[in-house]
């Protein structure tokens, strides 16, 4: 009896499965041929990577470090945004600051760049003296 998972048709991020590919002698785990929506490549992942939402794109995306991929997670059950914070007083290196609101929780600054660069997060466009956006949600 087999307890394998069909994850055909699927779309992970930017991923959609396509097909499962022959079985490689010395590779244990079942590999997936996937279509990025991104930048239109077909490549090969196993399917629990896939699952485990480990990728999104075929790497044409800058990728979500664990952190980031945490904070995602996090912030899409929770329905919290990510907000950014500069310091009032104007220094040579201002500390920028992240942190979760309404919870206030401080979120690590490489976790908060991570999802912000890997596009897992969308931007409200509110930055008051810049173009720049100051909160982000998670869709």
């Amino acid at each position: 009896m087999s307890n394998r998972i069909d994850i055909t048709g699927r779309t992970y991020g930017h991923l959609t499965v396509r097909c499962l590919t022959e079985k490689v002698k010395g590779i244990r785990s079942r590999q997936w041929i996937v279509d990025c929506a991104a930048c239109k490549l077909s490549t090969v992942f196993p399917g629990a990577t896939l699952r485990a939402g480990m990728v999104t794109s075929c790497g044409c995306k800058p990728r979500l470090n664990l952190r980031g991929f945490n904070l995602v997670k996090r912030m899409r059950s929770s329905g919290q945004r990510l907000c950014k914070s500069l310091p009032a007083s104007v220094s040579a290196n201002p500390e920028v600051r992240f942190f979760l609101e309404p919870s206030g929780k401080t979120v690590h600054k490489l976790a908060a760049e991570s999802a912000i660069a890997a596009l897992e997060l969308s931007p409200l466009g509110d930055g008051l003296l810049t173009d720049q956006s100051q909160t982000w949600i998670a869709p």
